[in-house]
């Protein structure tokens, strides 16, 4: 027999999740598939990641962030700094949130804590069935309906809905039954993540040092249980040059990582444990089809600069629920070609150029060639001295 929903959603990520959570809100009946337990896998995810204020207010409106906002560390500065490396002497400049009439750019927020948060809010939400650990099988588009099968507890369960959603990540499934091409771009990097603890206090000041082999970014965080101060660390460097990192044990890792920082919060320790992955952008050639809608990283993907992946992927479950919700309350058909076509055109022009303007800001921020680390150095002194564009600059990092 098959199961009929009005959403059928692929993938139980933050972005994935959320988009549940809001179609449930809207009344429709939704089903999330995903290969394992949303809940239980919250506390393997290391990350965090820098909320921007749009995506606060979407999460507020499903009642997710609420429980994290203890959690939650405000940012409300960000120095940028090119460490010059023989070009000349560093040059450093702080934007203040306060200049655009904000009091924060965002929150850091524990990415476990924001999976776990959105995650009970699916167990809470009646119009929500949760199918993981489950097996995607099958995937059949038809004028009228999106068909899927799934495995699940050692059986076959056949869905339907209106609308399918691809939420499953930059190698998705979804997308590739659907033909959807994607772009990927390898940037020769790879990023490694963990928590520092530094005896000097961040002030909510978030840090990116520009130089050559890749960005470090410090990121206001949490203090640890005894009160020392700690902040969250994205360190990019050439691929060449990882493996040598990577095998580092935490002490010398940490004494590099000290230096790469310039001791800004004085000597750094690591205080969890290091994760790495490799850097790439990636865009889908389309983010819709028959019936489907592409979100999250199915459809993008991009360097972790400037705070843009997940918030961007927030947008994504913001804009599709929004056009989904105005069909729904005027009884019109929440999967048709014009609702998903306009969302498509509006979340791939914007996502582009963004995905595009993170790609050259690593290239800039890796300066391998001189003329780069010049173009860098003038860029962030005109970018700060220009009031104007400063202003435009700050608009774009709050999430304009």
């Amino acid at each position: 027999m098959r199961e009929r929903f009005d959403v059928i959603i692929v993938g139980a990520g933050p972005a994935g999740s959320a988009a549940a959570l809001s179609m449930a809100q809207i009344g429709l009946k939704t089903a999330l598939i995903d290969r394992v337990d949303p809940l239980a896998t919250a506390k393997q995810d290391l990350r965090t990641t820098a909320l921007l204020s749009p995506s606060i207010q979407f999460l507020d409106g499903l009642g997710a962030w609420e429980p994290l906002r203890p959690r939650a560390t405000a940012l409300t500065s960000l120095r940028i700094v090119d460490r010059g490396e023989g070009d000349g002497p560093p040059l450093a400049r702080t934007f203040e949130a306060s200049e655009t009439g904000s009091e924060l750019f965002g929150w850091n927020i524990a990415n476990a804590d924001l999976k776990q948060a959105l995650s009970h809010r699916l167990a809470e939400e009646k119009n929500l069935t949760i199918f993981a650990p489950a097996q995607l099988l099958t995937i059949s588009r038809r004028e009228d309906l999106a068909l899927v099968t799934i495995e699940i507890d050692a059986g076959v369960r056949s869905l339907s809905a209106a609308l399918l959603v691809a939420a499953d990540g930059r190698n998705s499934f979804v997308r590739s039954s659907a033909a959807i091409d994607a772009k990927r771009l390898d940037l020769g990097h790879r990023a490694t993540v963990f928590v520092a603890r530094h005896p000097e206090p961040h002030q909510n000041l978030s840090i990116e040092f520009y130089g050559q082999g890749g960005p470090f970014t410090l990121v206001p965080f949490l203090d640890d249980a005894d009160g020392a101060p700690r902040s969250s660390v994205v360190w990019m460097t050439r691929t060449a040059d990882s493996q040598r990192l990577e095998a580092m044990d935490d002490a010398t890792f940490a004494e590099i990582a000290t230096q790469r920082s310039d001791g800004a919060f004085g000597p750094l320790t690591v205080a969890s444990p290091r994760m790495s992955w490799k850097v790439e952008s990636l865009l889908a050639e389309q983010f819709s089809a028959r019936r489907l809608a592409l979100m999250g990283e199915a459809a993008h993907a991009a360097p972790p600069i400037g705070a843009q992946g997940l918030n961007m992927s927030l947008a994504d479950a913001v804009a599709l629920s929004t056009n989904v919700r105005a069909a729904h309350e005027s009884g019109a058909d929440i999967g048709a070609k014009r609702l998903l076509t306009a969302y498509a055109h509006a979340r791939r022009s914007d996502v582009s150029r963004r995905v595009g303007a993170i790609a050259a800001l690593n290239i800039a921020a890796d300066g391998a060639a001189a003329f780069i680390r010049s173009a860098r150095r003038y860029g962030l002194a005109a970018a700060y001295d220009l009031k104007p564009v400063r202003n435009a600059l700050m608009r774009v990092g709050l999430g304009a």
